[in-house]
This record gives C-alpha cells, structure tokens and sequence, in this order.
C-alpha cells in the first residue's frame, strides 16, 4: 500500500510546532479560562516542569511569583524587565516577562513571553536605546554635545553643527578662546563672567545664552548648558562637559510676540498671589515717561496708584474674581 502524503495544514502544523519549540525564549499558551494549552520546549526547561503535567493546569501553578507578582486580568497587556518566580524545588529565578491578549475572535487568552534575566543584557540593552536616542538628537540638531578640558584648553563638539559654526569649520583644535573670539561681542562679558563664576564653584551648574558665528556668516543661538566633572586638590575645575541647544528660532519668537505687544499698545503683568508680588512687564505704557509706578510692588500697593474713582470697582473685581 502506498502511504499518503502529509497535507499542506499538516505540514504547516509540523513546522510551526518546531518552530514553537526551537525558539529560545519560553511560551505559554493560556486559553480564555486562564489554563496553559501549550508551552514550548524552552519553557519547561526555565520552569523546571513536564510539559505533559503542565499542560491544562492554571498558569498561575506554573508562574508562581516569589513577591507576589504584578495583577493580572485575562485582557492584561503587560511587559516587565524583571520579575522573581519561585520554581518547583523552591529555588528562585529572575525572568523578563510579557504578556500578550490574544484575539477573542480566535477563543482569547493570552500569550505569556519568558526569558531568563541577564543583568549584562538588560544593562547593555538600555545603553543601546540611549545611545540610539541620543544619536537622533545629535544628527537631529536638537542638541549638541562639548567637553572642555580645561587644564590644556581643548575644547571637543559633537553634533550637527560641528563644522558649520566658524570655530569648528576645520579640523585644528579648538581652544575656550577662540570660541570667544567667534561669541558675538555683546555676549562675551555674560558669558565670561558666567564661567568664571562656576569655574570657582560660585555656581551648581553653568548656563548661559550664547551667540556663536556661523561659517557661513550670521549668528546662531544657543543655550549652553554645563557643569564641572572633575577638580583639582586645589579644588580648580579640570573638565567641563554638557550640551548646547538652537534656540534661534524660539528667540525670534519672542521678539515678534515683543514686536506684536508693542504694535497692538499692550502689556502684560503677572500677580503671584502667594507672595502678593505683581510684576509689570513694559512692553508699552502710553507717555511712559510721566509713569512714577514701579515695574515690581506688592499687591497692596496697587490700589495707591488707582484713580479715587476706580478704587472701589477694582477692589470689587479683584474680590470677585479671587
């Protein structure tokens, strides 16, 4: 007699059933009454269990948490690092577990996801997604990187305005001072003055708004941010690090909401409750220069500067509105 051959849905089934146990991480099958259906080869090597015994016993017998565990309903999405599961010969192992729904239109459940923990992966893990997202902020241009070794005044970038900005344009060694000499003049004494201050611990943290020449010609902006890394036995700063970001257009933003104040005869004031401190900000007061009113006072000096005849109306308005 001549053997028939397998059926394609057979077929399929054998390779997905190698498939299901020749992956290295562990897989549990739970149905929608919350019991295990399937689990591959690598899951009863983790949870130390005969796949025949687990099969249609309550994953919670297989999956028993040493801390209790997280809180899970059968429509529960969950993903965690590390979880502690304690196994059959009371022994304990820290896995990373998530957890999947399963269609309800395919019967529900859930897909449970193990993997032994390995503190060096997980480690070296979350240094790639850092270093991924940082390498889309630099090449971005969100934000630029520099060290300044202050003991040989070298001073490194990194970032998408690395040779674009007139002291990076080539490949010699840039040092504080010629930074300086590319800083925009009017903001060479703030920033001098607010890197002294840190450089002798006046300071947490150095910040300062800065103007740097374009190779190209113009300005760019940045706010630069910093703070010191390492000090001398005399306690003098040796290296800096941090990062510079393009505020240039937020700038200009600022002046046109400053130009439309101006234009459109308006101001703006701020009242702090807490502190009673109202302060005014003068984009435009009409014949300013006849104005005795100072730009900062205490709210019970406001009425000092109200018309008589608008004292009680004011106090009625502040009363209802407060």
């Amino acid at each position: 007699l001549e053997r028939n051959p397998p059926s394609a849905s057979g077929l399929t089934d054998d390779l997905l059933l190698a498939a299901f146990n020749a992956t290295a991480d562990a897989f549990l099958v739970v149905d929608a009454e919350q019991r295990v259906r399937h689990l591959n080869q690598a899951a009863c090597e983790l949870l130390a269990r005969d796949p025949q015994q687990a099969r249609g016993r309550a994953w919670s017998e297989l999956l028993v948490f040493a801390d209790g565990g997280p809180a899970l309903a059968p429509d529960t999405r969950l993903e965690m690092e590390r979880v502690t599961l304690r196994l059959p010969d009371r022994s304990t192992r820290d896995v990373a577990l998530r957890v999947e729904p399963l269609d309800a239109a395919a019967g529900g459940g859930a897909l449970f996801t193990l993997r032994a923990h390995d503190p060096v992966a997980a480690l070296q893990s979350a240094l790639n997604e850092s270093e991924q997202r940082l390498h889309v902020a630099l090449t971005g241009g969100q934000v630029g990187l520099w060290e300044w070794d202050c003991a040989r005044d070298v001073l490194l970038e990194a970032g998408t305005w690395v040779g674009r900005t007139a002291h990076t344009v080539d490949d010699a060694p840039c040092t504080g001072q010629r930074l300086m000499d590319c800083t925009h003049p009017e903001d060479r004494p703030v920033v001098r003055a607010a890197l002294l201050a840190h450089l002798r611990g006046e300071t947490a943290h150095y910040e300062v708004e800065q103007r740097v020449r374009l190779a190209a010609g113009g300005w760019v902006r940045f706010l630069v941010r910093g703070q010191h890394a390492e000090r001398d036995a005399a306690g003098r700063a040796q290296r800096l690090f941090g990062t510079y970001t393009d505020i240039t257009a937020l700038h200009e933003q600022r002046d046109m909401l400053r130009f439309a104040l101006e234009s459109s005869r308006q101001g703006l004031w701020e009242w702090d409750v807490a502190s009673n401190r109202i302060v005014e900000h003068r984009f435009w007061r009409p014949h300013r220069e006849n104005y005795n009113i100072p730009s900062e006072l205490q709210g019970s000096e406001l009425l000092r500067y109200a018309h008589p005849d608008d004292i009680g109306h004011v106090e009625d308005q502040l009363r209802r509105h407060l």
